[in-house]
């Protein structure tokens, strides 16, 4: 589906599932955002560690 949509981006919900973004990312040749449920300053290092480029969360201590 997503080679027929040609997206700019794509999100993985929840933005903690660490091997969801590992496998998109590595597959994909597009930004993968990280959002939903990330809480923590150390998931979102996880998250990009795990090849997320960006981090959607509505925590503004973590903006």
């Amino acid at each position: 589906m997503i080679d027929s949509v040609k997206p700019d981006m794509i999100e993985i919900m929840p933005g903690i599932a660490y091997k969801a973004i590992s496998a998109f990312a590595e597959k994909l040749s597009i930004p993968v955002i990280a959002g939903g449920l990330v809480q923590t300053s150390q998931e979102v290092e996880e998250a990009i560690k795990h090849g997320a480029e960006a981090i959607s969360t509505g925590n503004t201590k973590l903006w």
